[in-house]
């Protein structure tokens, strides 16, 4: 995870994740008011997995998404339905499947089970959480591959020559009537 430690991304259930075992190692790069209790939490775990890194400077953010297993995105109860995370663009560009901890009724569940290119969990579910992130880790490298070939896919429906042809298209459409 990179991006802002607050309390709209209920980053808890990672360390309740963590908990649960399985040997992974979480990283949670960022800044932000609930930082602090992610912190405590983890002293209270010691030996649990997740580390806190401070937020990357680009050139490492970019060498983080390549190096990454798995990329997640967390947001808390409720709150799927009031916004949308930019940052599943620039993963999903660097071919990495996403986790994503999410309402089911939200936009990234909705975008993340359409798109084929990750898992999704609702949000404080620490235990699916595990098993989604270790059905990833230990998926086969075609189903690695499929996952990364629709998270790109899925990207290309924003790139900039493909929305700006299609507005042009529209404009001339309408300036036709």
């Amino acid at each position: 995870y990179s991006g802002n430690v607050g309390m709209k991304q209920g980053l808890e259930v990672v360390i309740d994740a963590a908990r649960t075992g399985g040997g992974a190692h979480w990283a949670i790069c960022g800044e932000g008011a609930a930082k602090p209790a992610l912190e405590a939490a983890i002293q209270a775990s010691p030996g649990c997995g997740v580390r806190l890194y401070p937020l990357q400077p680009d050139d490492r953010y970019r060498a983080l998404l390549r190096e990454a297993d798995v990329s997640l995105i967390t947001q808390q109860k409720g709150t799927g339905q009031f916004f949308f995370p930019s940052k599943l663009l620039s993963i999903l560009q660097y071919g990495r499947p996403v986790l994503a901890v999410a309402d089911e009724a939200s936009e990234l569940a909705r975008a993340t089970r359409e798109g084929g290119f990750g898992l999704v969990v609702e949000p404080g579910d620490a235990a699916g959480l595990s098993v989604a992130a270790r059905t990833i880790v230990t998926a086969s490298a075609e189903q690695k591959a499929e996952w990364a070939r629709r998270g790109r896919a899925w990207v290309d429906q924003f790139r900039r020559s493909r929305v700006l042809g299609e507005f042009e298209t529209r404009l001339q459409q309408i300036a036709q009537r």
